[in-house]
């Protein structure tokens, strides 16, 4: 091969490289810049978390951003009193001590969620997926979760006084030493559930499924 044209191949080899080179450089910058943003943004999110109130989109921005890193996105004692979470997924989400005191949460999907002493007094959860949520000493208050999904949920010692409960499934769910005073549990499906020690005064059964299988009249 002519040296000359060596030279030019070589020439131009090499100021290829160069370019691809520069052009993987700044991807990795600014992916590296990228990372780092959105690692200031989920850290001022989680400072606000546990203060202020919260906005629905950065609460679900920092749920996905831990999901995307294969991590169970962890919201123990964020304050999201009255947050609109309306069927929004928030499978495995660890919301420990969190308040959700009057949280608008109708269609939410918590199934394996931990909300074990977790506040959502006066909270809306109609409908609500709540199979295998951990609801031990949770405070429910008030609640109203008509027709929610509570089936194989732990709500040991959880406090669900006047909690409207009309036509929910509890079946095989755990309410040992629950307070269910007072509560609305009319046509309510608890076959199978642990009601031990409950405090049942002044409770609606009406056509509600007994843990034997029969119905209250």
């Amino acid at each position: 091969m002519d040296e000359t044209l060596r030279a030019v191949i070589l020439l131009l080899i090499g100021w290829g490289v160069g370019i691809i080179s520069a052009l993987l450089n700044d991807w990795l910058q600014t992916r590296r810049e990228k990372r780092k943003t959105q690692a200031e943004r989920e850290k001022e999110i989680r400072h606000r978390l546990v203060g202020d109130l919260i906005q629905t989109s950065e609460v679900m921005t920092y749920i996905e951003s831990a999901r995307e890193r294969g991590e169970e996105p962890d919201l123990s004692r964020a304050n999201l009193a009255s947050v609109d979470l309306r069927y929004k997924n928030l499978q495995q989400v660890k919301f420990y001590r969190a308040n959700l005191d009057g949280a608008d949460l109708n269609g939410a999907i918590f199934t394996g969620a931990d909300l074990s002493k977790a506040s959502l007094k006066d909270a809306k959860l109609y409908g609500a997926q709540m199979q295998r949520v951990n609801l031990l000493g949770a405070k429910l208050i008030e609640a109203r979760m008509k027709e929610a999904d509570l089936t194989a949920a732990n709500l040991e010692r959880a406090s669900l006084e006047k909690a409207y409960l009309k036509s929910a499934i509890l079946r095989g769910a755990d309410l040992h030493e629950a307070n269910l005073a007072t509560a609305d549990l009319t046509e309510a499906d608890m076959s199978g559930a642990n009601l031990e020690n409950a405090i049942l005064t002044d409770t609606v059964l009406t056509g509600a499924i007994m843990p034997d299988g029969t119905v209250h009249s």
